[in-house]
């Protein structure tokens, strides 16, 4: 299941991929129409163009594919942790046909399957937290860098069509039509891609808090019902994922060594607060 998972991660991205290139394809074109005067008309009509077809729905087939990824890593994570399937969050599972037709596609390493939630040994429900707690986490983490790169991106691209306009001695008008209109497109899936990537990681990262809240309450006995709490923490983080797609493998791995190790206290932070409630229980056995 999990070669399912990555190749139908890989193809909502390369969705994604060829509407950016496309945009900025046209963006480009943009950028040429400034010194080409003859190009001007139609390099705006075909930019916003493309933009209006972006807004209507390009981006919806993208979208199908980041839910059909999701869905098929909710079957993975419930079989994993025991749980029972929620069809009210998730709705239907993704058929066998389908799962086994994405993972005959899978080509990488298969070592790079083994141990996906690199975990330490805890007693249930801890188990399942210390899974959650990794993926809130890493998930959230990834996504603010990336968020800031796409920020980093749309604010080169607004300074860059002031700095050509001037240089090209354009009025304010003659610059939005030739810079920006073309490249609107690729400005408009960067901007919604910034937004959806800052929404899903601060809500991470708000049900992260909420996980720790209550492992520290059923360490002191509050009465904690931390299985429910693990129930409904997995429904919201397949919500999570249904928001937006992956980062890219390549920026991922840029950080993994070092995001591994940061998590790693996490970890041991984790067991360490679940050591007090297992010494506590066999000090009353």
């Amino acid at each position: 299941m999990l070669k399912a998972i990555i190749i139908a991660h890989r193809r909502a991205r390369r969705y994604d991929a060829t509407y950016l290139s496309v945009s900025i394809l046209v963006a480009l074109s943009g950028l040429v129409a400034t010194f080409v005067k003859g190009l001007a008309v139609p390099v705006s009509v075909i930019g916003g163009l493309w933009a209006a077809a972006c807004a209507a729905g390009v981006v919806a087939w993208t979208r199908r594919e980041i839910q059909r990824a999701a869905t098929i890593q909710e079957m993975f994570d419930v079989r994993l942790f025991r749980l029972s399937w929620n069809s009210i969050a998730a709705g239907d599972p993704i058929d066998t046909a389908q799962v086994n037709w994405l993972a005959k596609r899978y080509r990488g390493d298969r070592s790079a399957l083994r141990d996906y939630y690199d975990v330490p040994r805890l007693p249930a429900p801890y188990d399942v937290v210390a899974c959650q707690m990794l993926n809130l986490a890493w998930g959230a983490r990834v996504r603010r860098r990336y968020a800031r790169v796409l920020l980093t991106g749309v604010l080169a691209w607004s300074v860059a069509g002031v700095a050509v306009g001037a240089a090209a001695g354009l009025t304010v008008i003659e610059t939005a039509l030739w810079w920006y209109v073309p490249s609107l497109g690729v400005a408009l899936l960067a901007w919604d891609a910034l937004r959806a990537q800052r929404e899903v990681a601060a809500e991470r990262e708000r049900l992260l808090g909420i996980l720790w809240e209550r492992v520290r309450a059923s360490v002191t006995g509050s009465g904690v019902d931390l299985p429910a709490t693990v129930r409904a923490v997995q429904d919201a983080i397949f919500q999570t994922r249904q928001r937006d797609i992956r980062v890219p493998t390549w920026f991922f791995s840029r950080f993994e060594a070092a995001d591994r190790a940061d998590f790693r206290a996490i970890m041991a932070e984790l067991t360490s607060t679940v050591s007090v409630r297992t010494a506590g229980d066999r000090a009353n056995a």
